[in-house]
């Protein structure tokens, strides 16, 4: 009788114990990922994925956010817009804070209208810099400049270089308006011309006349890797070694792949993250990849560092920031106003302002130089 009576004591604070931990995970914040963790696309979701639950972990080992745990959940849409929606309406179902990390412009696209039924939030999508304007919304918040901001920054930095004679060539469409009424408010502070690189070789043979015939120091080339080989080899046969600087949504590998060894030279591209690769102490964004590198080396699960996972990392930061500002038990909708009163937060070496709710206040944007390999060199 006394063996029974210990069995069910223990049984009895097992079942107590399990309670408890179901009522603690009842308090739970959950946040919630839509993304493609398989396919082309999987490498890309599924780094940023562990970039993000690598923070989260941090925080929860520290206690979390008024003792309740970060909870990242994550669901595989394949790359399909209407799975995507289809697993967000399932998870908004289970009140989470936030979503973060979607992938591609048309998945983000597909759950606007829920986003804006529920004032969820969606932090941090993986977009390229025309996305950034095609899915602008209160729910969303971007942690990258759109295609006129990124093209901006990428003219200041040549400016500060001493690099006066600018070209800027658009492939996948003629510049735009406000493209063009930027570039032609600078041209007091330097000559600048706005070329039209799409079509066929025979408009690339254009452009690239162009661009000789200005004496272009750099052309900044916005397009897709394939179209910018192509640019750039013209350009090296017609015997012009100006700087080319490629958008940061090129994959500098695949570009160099694809180039003859004899137009691998002055070539660069725009980063809107920090280098994974370089923390030399000198670059203003070295303090969020030390912070990121010191907690993969500490970690008991491998974390791939690539740009996506330090995307995820930067993206939970912010979120967990503004979790810390939206006091006890907060629902989606505190944190999406927690989000929308964020200024100037540093999270180390990048600052964000969403009080204006324009990239715009995505200030980070630097260039890296193109190794003959496809790595960015710092």
């Amino acid at each position: 009788m006394r063996r029974t009576g210990e069995i069910c004591t223990v049984w009895l604070a097992t079942l107590m114990a399990i309670c408890c931990s179901e009522s603690v995970l009842g308090t739970d914040l959950l946040v919630a990922q839509v993304a493609p963790h398989s396919g082309p696309q999987g490498a890309l979701a599924s780094d940023y994925r562990a970039g993000a639950r690598l923070y989260f972990d941090s925080v929860n080992a520290r206690g979390g956010i008024n003792g309740a745990a970060v909870v990242l959940k994550a669901r595989d849409d394949g790359d399909d817009p209407a799975m995507t929606r289809r697993h967000a309406t399932e998870l908004i179902a289970q009140k989470p804070i936030a979503f973060i990390g979607v992938v591609g412009t048309a998945n983000v696209a597909s759950v606007l209208p829920l986003l804006e039924e529920s004032e969820t939030a969606l932090l941090g999508p993986l977009v390229d810099a025309a996305g950034v304007d095609e899915t602008r919304n209160r729910t969303v918040f971007h942690i990258r400049p759109n295609e006129q901001q990124e093209i901006e920054a990428i003219v200041s930095r040549l400016d500060s270089l001493g690099l006066r004679r600018i070209a800027v060539c658009h492939h996948d469409r003629p510049a735009t308006a406000v493209i063009a009424q930027w570039t032609r408010s600078q041209r007091t502070r330097q000559a600048l011309q706005v070329l039209n690189c799409a079509g066929d070789a025979a408009q690339v043979d254009g452009a690239v006349n162009s661009v000789i015939e200005a004496a272009a120091q750099a052309v900044v080339f916005v397009g897709r890797a394939q179209s910018a080989a192509v640019f750039i080899k013209t350009l090296r046969a017609r015997g012009s070694f100006a700087m080319v600087v490629v958008p940061s949504s090129i994959d500098t590998k695949e570009l160099m792949a694809i180039l003859p060894t004899s137009a691998k030279r002055w070539l660069a591209v725009a980063e809107v993250f920090p280098n994974v690769d370089s923390d030399d102490g000198r670059s203003p964004g070295d303090l969020v990849v030390r912070e990121f590198s010191k907690l993969r080396a500490g970690s008991r699960v491998p974390v791939p560092a690539s740009n996506a996972s330090l995307a995820g990392f930067v993206s939970a930061k912010i979120l967990v920031e503004a979790l810390r500002r939206s006091g006890e038990k907060p629902t989606a909708a505190d944190v999406l106003r927690s989000l929308h009163a964020l200024q100037q937060y540093d999270v180390g070496g990048m600052i964000f302002d969403f009080s204006r709710h324009d990239p715009a206040s995505v200030t980070y944007t630097r260039l890296g130089v193109i190794g003959t390999r496809g790595a960015v060199l710092n």
